[in-house]
């Protein structure tokens, strides 16, 4: 039975072999949305050219099967939502396809002849289109052009040619119009070309990119005779990456002398001749239009590169119709047999073969044929088909534990592991070793190496000291690279966040680091540096912190990480002491992120939160467990605080809590005085702000403590009598922590550095005194100071040398329109208390709480409606950083930045 299921695997091996790669829609057809077609839609199956012309252009989504030959005298305008492909290679189609400002398109599988003197294809004004495994050849004009606004498309393993030489009108593929005169076109016609064959008498336009972006990846061009291959300019800009030119002249061309930007990489010139241009290249704008630009193509989607060797091949097997009917046939018959011995022999079913869902859905299965519940929203694959979910739990063939051989089982997990054997209820075994080879994100040409090499020098050197020296252990790329894919693609993406340089390269490590965590989600097993790499996410990345906190918590007590503090105490092992480091930076997160959401923490009652002293005086300590101990030992105070005033239910705070605001009040006196002689002075990598760091933590402490007493002070309830002194001090703390902000030139300095967090409790001061300022004029402070501190931190945040979608960045334009509602109030359409409330004896001129608040009016109410001083002391991402991206104008001539001359920003030098 052995044998025969050998046989059997051997036989369905060399078939699955012979199979092509099937990764979906991807390129920029999978971008802003993605293409899905005519999706689920019934299909129907066309066999002539009234029915196929009939279906195109029906409303709504449609999934068309074209079967045999179809001779369409003419184009066929295509509508909205449909996919259009042939039920095996022999589908043909004499004429055409028209796509003309319509959206979300899927043709492929299909031979097209040109039936006429137009373009074969022809897209104009339409986007999110897929044009897939074509064979397409003999047009009277263009085989394939994309113009007139068209977006958002990619073409894929598709065969151009002409059958002979005689025509003089042997151009493939058009992105775009030329001769600069198309302004309409800027900012769209961004196209993807991968895994093409640009074959015999093709002569140029393989393609031609003008105003658009071009990403040129994997192709084959071998269309001996031609007079260029890539020809790109008037604003275009084209990322010609890991192709194989073979017997071809000029393989990139630049056109015209309008601007247009070309890079390539990893490209294989066999018996070529003529240009490879790259770089900006031209040596004009057209008038009236210097505002185009001609940059770098920075793709938002990830992808893979095949080695450009292997090109030729792979593409010649790949390219053009597939599916044959017979061959799925035969494929399914070996896997039929398969399931039979593996069910006979007690192994796990097979998987659902891919191919079979082809024969009856429009698209690859690798996308969009699954189950909702095996894609995410990228269209990554988490688990396995659909097909599958007959299939249980995965379980360990033989047991490890029994009654006999074992004590009591420590935990109750353990009985249920003992009677079902699933894998998913026992910790995971160690992970394997790590393999030497390099197959990242890198290495397959999506970031420079260069680029890479600068952003985790920048991480090395300048960022990492910011969270302890605990997210980089590496002093080379390449060990870290050989070591974890997904921390490299964690500390590059943090790095690339802070360096002004990297905007163009930002998305494309962030999506890497999403795309690996999605893939990685339900792994059994995961490494140290991979609890690493959720430690560095969950630091600096905002948008993504919350949830993988939480995620990352659970993995590591899934690895015993918590216990690590105990067996670096009394083990004293290196080992030990770095995994309870980790542990400490994933409870400050956590702690950090139940402050700002103003939620529950998910760790509580850890010990070694608790009795971090004892950790401090272990061997294995160092000096930056000085600055982490400290962080620990703050917030289990911030903790108190929270579980002292529970959630905001709207309710005034009781006047009982007087007493306790002023013990935590000194709780944090004594942390300040203990740790500013205990934190080291000056670090090698961030100059003096560590204690000053713990100055400013200090602050924002302070701020969270005193702010509750402004808890259900909504409409005309006054500040009670016994809270006025802590409203004033709430004040003055916001005000002082702006103030040391912008003046320190260390902390200035270490805006672009310090944790999500910080930002958002700065976010959380200057939205508090705008409040205060707007709701109670002049008499708790002035609307002008306030106005004027605020646009100084808008002043200095757009200074900063950090990348856009920095945190600094992101805040400048919402805090600038809240400071603008100070002006308002000064035009009198506010009520000030000033006008009938006098100054009291209270701390900074409390105000008298024996006369009550102005009444309401319409300045009170937020855009929104709500009661814009109903105070919620939720300090959430959500509400704070909900700012229109689209007004960030970082280069606005009229917002002088503000300079500070003794600070320094840079990076240390970094070691070699």
């Amino acid at each position: 039975m052995k044998a025969s299921l050998l046989f059997f695997c051997s036989l369905l091996g060399l078939a699955l072999a012979q199979s092509c790669p099937d990764p979906g829609v991807n390129g920029f057809a999978s971008a802003a949305g993605g293409t899905t077609g005519g999706g689920n839609a019934a299909a129907v199956t066309v066999t002539n050219a009234n029915d196929l012309k009939t279906a195109a252009k029906a409303s709504g989504a449609r999934v068309i099967i074209v079967k045999g030959k179809i001779d369409t005298q003419g184009a066929v305008d295509v509508a909205s939502d449909k996919t259009i492909r042939g039920q095996d290679s022999t589908a043909t189609i004499i004429g055409g396809f028209n796509l003309k400002g319509v959206s979300n398109i899927i043709i492929k599988n299909l031979n097209i002849q040109a039936g006429g003197s137009v373009d074969t294809i022809a897209s104009r004004n339409s986007h999110h289109v897929w044009y897939d495994h074509l064979n397409i050849w003999d047009a009277g004009d263009g085989l394939l052009d994309i113009t007139q606004e068209s977006d958002y498309q990619t073409v894929s393993w598709c065969k151009f040619w002409y059958s002979s030489k005689t025509g003089d009108h042997r151009l493939a593929s058009l992105v775009g119009s030329g001769g600069g005169d198309h302004p309409e076109d800027e900012g769209k016609l961004r196209v993807t070309y991968h895994h093409n064959w640009w074959a015999e008498n093709v002569d140029q336009r393989m393609p031609r990119v003008m105003y658009g972006e071009g990403h040129i990846y994997n192709n084959f061009f071998n269309s001996p005779g031609n007079t260029y291959c890539v020809g790109f300019g008037s604003y275009g800009s084209v990322l010609i990456q890991n192709n194989y030119f073979k017997d071809v002249k000029n393989p990139h061309q630049f056109m015209y002398d309008v601007y247009a930007y070309s890079a390539a990489s990893g490209n294989v010139y066999d018996k070529t001749s003529g240009a490879q241009q790259t770089g900006k290249l031209g040596s004009r704008n057209v008038a009236g239009q210097e505002w185009a630009t001609a940059a770098p193509v920075s793709p938002p989607y990830s992808y893979s590169l095949d080695s450009a060797s292997g090109v030729p091949d792979l593409v010649k097997k790949c390219a053009g119709p597939r599916y044959n009917e017979a061959v799925v046939q035969d494929i399914e018959s070996l896997h039929n047999t398969l399931k039979e011995i593996a069910k006979k022999v007690g192994l796990p079913e097979p998987a659902a073969l891919q191919s079979t869902n082809l024969r009856g859905s429009t698209d690859s299965p690798s996308l969009h044929g699954r189950s909702a519940s095996t894609t995410n929203g990228n269209g990554y694959r988490l688990g396995v088909s659909g097909q599958d979910n007959n299939h249980g739990p995965s379980c360990d063939n033989s047991p490890k534990i029994s009654p006999e051989d074992e004590n009591l089982p420590h935990v109750p997990i353990h009985s249920l592991y003992a009677l079902t054997k699933l894998r998913a209820l026992r910790s995971p075994d160690a992970p394997e070793g790590h393999s030497t080879a390099l197959d990242d994100f890198i290495a397959r040409g999506a970031l420079r190496l260069d680029d890479a090499e600068r952003l985790f020098r920048l991480y090395r050197d300048r960022l990492d000291p910011f969270m302890y020296g605990v997210g980089c252990k590496y002093q080379q790329l390449e060990e870290l690279r050989r070591r974890s894919s997904i921390l490299t693609a964690a500390t590059l993406t943090v790095a690339a966040l802070h360096d002004p340089q990297a905007n163009g390269i930002y998305g494309v490590c962030s999506s890497e680091f999403r795309r690996l965590t999605e893939r990685s989600m339900f792994d059994r097993r995961v490494d140290r540096d991979y609890l690493r790499a959720m430690c560095v996410a969950s630091y600096w990345l905002s948008d993504v912190s919350w949830m993988l906190s939480g995620y990352a918590i659970r993995r590591a007590a899934e690895c015993n990480l918590h216990n690590s503090y105990t067996r670096a105490i009394e083990d004293k092992s290196e080992e030990a002491a770095d995994g309870a480091r980790l542990w400490y930076i994933l409870n400050i997160c956590d702690q950090h992120l139940a402050t700002l959401y103003g939620r529950p923490a998910i760790v509580q009652e850890d010990s070694s939160m608790q009795k971090w002293e004892a950790f401090l005086a272990s061997p294995v300590a160092n000096e930056q467990d000085k600055r982490l101990s400290s962080q620990v030992a703050l917030l289990g105070i911030i903790g108190s605080i929270r579980e002292l005033f529970g959630p905001d239910k709207g309710q005034p705070t009781p006047r009982a809590y007087v007493h306790q605001i002023t013990q935590f009040n000194k709780e944090l006196d004594h942390w300040l005085n203990h740790w500013l002689g205990t934190i080291p002075e000056e670090s090698e990598h961030i100059g003096r702000f560590p204690r000053k760091g713990a100055k400013l933590h200090f602050h924002f402490a302070k701020l969270h403590l005193y702010s509750h007493i402004f808890r259900g002070l909504s409409g005309d309830n006054p500040i009670p009598y016994h809270f006025l002194d802590c409203a004033a001090t709430a004040i003055s703390v916001a005000t002082s922590t702006i103030n040391f902000i912008l003046t320190d030139p260390d902390i200035a300095a270490g805006v672009v550095g310090m944790p999500s967090y910080l930002h958002c409790m700065t976010a959380f001061a200057c939205m508090f005194l705008i409040k205060v300022a707007v709701k109670y004029g002049g008499d708790l402070i002035e609307p002008d100071r306030v106005w004027d501190m605020t646009t100084s931190l808008v002043r200095h945040f757009r200074s900063l040398p950090a990348g856009r979608w920095h945190l600094a960045n992101l805040m400048a334009p919402g805090l600038e329109r809240m400071a603008a509602t100070l002006k308002r109030s000064q035009t009198g359409e506010l009520n000030h208390l000033t006008e009938t409330l006098p100054v009291g004896n209270g701390i900074n001129g409390a105000i008298d709480p024996q006369l009550g608040a102005p009444s309401t009016d319409g300045t009170f109410i937020g855009s929104e409606g709500e009661f814009f001083f109903d105070y919620d002391m939720s300090f959430g991402l959500s509400p704070v950083f909900n700012f229109d991206l689209s007004s960030l104008n970082t280069e606005n001539p009229s917002m002088a930045p503000q300079e500070f001359s003794n600070v320094n920003y840079q990076m240390a030098q970094p070691n070699t």
